[in-house]
């Protein structure tokens, strides 16, 4: 994707300039990575661009949970609050060039999928 800047609104750039923009969802496709990740293990995400990641996990027992962790930040924690089986899900938004992981208790991975 390409834009024109036009010079105004305090931009510096000469009148006509193309930038390329790295946008979400730009080119991109979901896709399951499920075979190559793991909780607990730090990713870099070196697309180039913003990438989505959504993962869920199968959670027996209450307090099982997972928080997801960008550039040493949380961004996302979910709990599970029940005693019977429950899936337990995370989604977020990971910067080209950041570090990401999921960390869990009491959940086993069921799914990862990416948007890259």
């Amino acid at each position: 994707m390409s834009i024109v800047i036009d010079g105004s609104a305090g931009v510096t750039y000469p009148a006509g300039t193309t930038a390329t923009l790295a946008a979400l969802g730009d080119g991109q496709t979901w896709t399951s990575v499920t075979g190559s990740r793991a909780f607990g293990t730090t990713y870099t995400n070196s697309t180039g661009k913003p990438i989505a990641v959504s993962t869920w996990g199968s959670s027996v027992s209450s307090g099982g949970n997972l928080q997801a962790t960008v550039g040493g930040v949380v961004v996302s924690y979910a709990q599970h609050e029940s005693t019977s089986n429950t899936n337990v899900n995370s989604y977020f938004i990971v910067p080209a060039g950041a570090t990401y992981s999921v960390a869990s208790n009491s959940v086993s991975l069921v799914g990862w999928v990416e948007l890259r």
